[in-house]
């Protein structure tokens, strides 16, 4: 099972060492709760060593030249829009996506959206009221 395991996550060449290392300890939880139950003698994973990451190897963020944007604009045909609600509001890809028609206060001065919180994992949090624009015209 243990070299089963290496083998499948080695051909995973997508996959970041942190979320190989996730998926790693999420494996080992699930036999540790299979051998609480009695329905596995031993965790055949305990002795898989996580694979060691870089520290501060995350990718650099910055934002988009003047230049870049435009370019981007240009090339981007029917999802400019969402593109520019993206740059003015500072929402993420996954909060954009979610959002419905009916989250959107069009009706005020300054644009608001009530929404819930969507994390990276698909998670949800508290809803909450953010401004998405100061200028209307720039949408």
């Amino acid at each position: 099972m243990t070299d089963l395991f290496k083998t499948w996550l080695r051909t995973q060449t997508e996959m970041s060492d942190k979320t190989s290392n996730d998926y790693l300890e999420a494996a080992r939880c699930l036999f540790n709760w299979l051998v609480r139950l009695g329905r596995a003698n031993v965790n055949p994973l305990l002795s898989v060593e996580k694979v060691k990451t870089k520290k501060g190897a995350a990718e650099e963020i910055r934002a988009l030249s003047d230049d870049e944007m435009v370019r981007l604009l240009a090339a981007a045909g029917e999802r400019k829009k969402v593109y520019l609600m993206a740059v003015h509001t500072g929402l993420r890809a996954s909060e954009l996506a979610a959002l419905k028609s009916a989250d959107l206060l069009l009706d005020a001065e300054v644009l608001f959206a009530t929404m819930g919180h969507v994390n990276e994992n698909g998670g949800s949090g508290g809803a909450r009221t953010r401004n998405l624009c100061r200028d209307r015209a720039a949408l």
